[in-house]
């Protein structure tokens, strides 16, 4: 074997065996640097590769090698420098003055369109939960209103919606720069039209959401239930699609599933691309908190990542939340981050069982004996409504009161995957905020759950 085209070799096997979002984040771009005295030296993007690759991959990559070469060999992930503009047209001083004044300008043009400065592609993390918004996202940004419009995300809180919708303005602004972009959150919307009215100025809002080339409106649910707010979106809504500009929305859940959105509404909502968010993955979730590491150029040992990542699965929200925390408790108590001050920076963040003895398959049973259903029934795939709406409150409970995954609440309910379970779980959310009757029986279920356990 040609040792020069041994990366290769290993990249096309890796290729094979790992999830595919995995081998186009970590390994498509690295390169063979150099092999000698049975150490392989591999090239990589980062600091945020390296540790990943070394955390999560390095074993796996080792057994290939040692089956191609029929020897062990060890390897070193160097990271890349970056490589310097040969430019000597432009003196350096103008080269970095002009650099400066573009990335003043266009960072002023972003706090004026209100997007976050923190939120761009480059430091969104893809999984594969996020990966086909992440796509869409990009897509639209590349080109506003001409592949999906109007883009509708959805999720539950915390996933990563904010973030991405900040995203596409960001590279908007970066590359089409002639364009005008406006980010506005819906209950912000609301504020506005509220303002307007009272003051008589609604002229000028209708020119300030109507005139603008790309629309990035977060958190959409907000107007539903609002007669004169939906009545003037509506008129917004058109008037930007018909003259070809670019619409972005954002909800905690997908149009048919909003309630009190007015039907007109909800049919030009889903008139383009939906584009939902999951929960993230262990692996993703680890590479969210490695590349915070690198972001803020802390030192975490691969123990504590994956604690912390098995330990808050729900929400990058909180598991961003952990890190500051963490980050904190190592500078104001003078210790070296380790698995027991993990512990202590988590501890209040982590969903506990309502008691230790509260399984899948307690919920189940309590469940089926409150509304007189056998066990068997509750887990099957029946939907009439006497059975579907008790499956969808258990599936509801054990993520409210359990560490239990949405796949692992799926499973044991009978799917094969996460859908199901998120499904029931939005589908009760929602339905609490208007049935007061369903509120108590869900308090009953939990209270006789804690009287079991006690």
């Amino acid at each position: 074997m040609n040792k020069n085209n041994l990366w290769n070799n290993i990249l096309l096997l890796m290729e094979k065996e790992l999830n595919p979002h995995i081998f186009k984040n970590y390994l498509k771009d690295t390169r063979q640097l150099d092999i000698n005295n049975d150490k392989l030296t591999v090239e990589v993007s980062s600091k945020f590769h390296k540790e990943y690759l070394n955390s999560h991959l390095v074993n796996k990559i080792k057994s290939s090698l040692s089956q191609l070469l029929n020897k062990d060999i060890s390897i070193l992930f160097k990271i890349a420098k970056e490589n310097k503009l040969n430019v000597p047209a432009v003196p350096k001083e103008k080269l970095k003055e002009k650099t400066v004044n573009e990335k003043e300008i266009n960072d002023t043009k972003k706090l004026s369109a209100n997007l976050n400065l923190k939120f761009s592609f480059e430091n969104f993390v893809v999984g594969a939960s996020n990966q086909f918004a992440h796509a869409a996202c990009l897509s639209v940004a590349k080109s506003p209103s001409k592949t999906y419009n109007p883009l509708f995300i959805y999720s539950g809180a915390g996933l990563g919606k904010t973030h991405l919708i900040n995203a596409i303005g960001d590279r908007i602004i970066e590359t089409n720069s002639h364009l005008s972009v406006l980010y506005i959150p819906g209950d912000k919307f609301i504020n506005d039209l509220i303002h307007s009215l009272q003051n008589g100025k609604m002229d000028s809002f209708r020119a300030k959401y109507r005139k603008i080339d790309v629309l990035l409106m977060d958190d959409v649910q907000f107007i539903a239930g609002k007669p004169a707010t939906q009545e003037e979106f509506f008129h917004t809504f058109n008037t930007l699609y018909m003259n070809g500009k670019q619409i972005v929305l954002t909800s905690d859940k997908p149009p048919k599933e909003i309630p009190l959105l007015e039907e007109r509404l909800r049919s030009r909502f889903q008139s383009g691309l939906l584009a939902d968010i999951a929960f993230p993955d262990l692996e993703t979730r680890e590479a969210i908190l490695y590349k915070k590491c690198e972001v803020e150029k802390v030192k975490i040992p691969p123990e504590v990542i994956n604690y912390i990542a098995k330990k808050i699965k729900h929400s990058i929200r909180d598991l961003e939340g952990a890190f500051v925390k963490l980050v904190a408790l190592t500078t104001l108590m003078n210790q070296e981050i380790n698995l027991e001050l993990a512990k202590k920076a988590v501890k209040d963040m982590i969903k506990e069982n309502v008691k230790k003895g509260t399984t899948l398959d307690t919920i189940q049973q309590t469940v089926g004996d409150y509304y007189g259903i056998d066990k068997k029934q509750l887990c099957s795939k029946r939907r009439i409504r006497e059975i579907l709406i008790p499956r969808q409150v258990a599936m509801y409970i054990a993520r409210e009161i359990t560490n239990a995954s949405t796949t692992e609440i799926g499973r044991s309910f009978g799917s094969k995957d996460h859908s199901t379970a998120i499904h029931a779980i939005e589908k009760i959310r929602n339905l609490r905020k208007m049935d007061n009757n369903l509120n108590a029986s869900i308090e009953k279920i939990i209270k006789d759950l804690r009287m079991e356990n006690m």
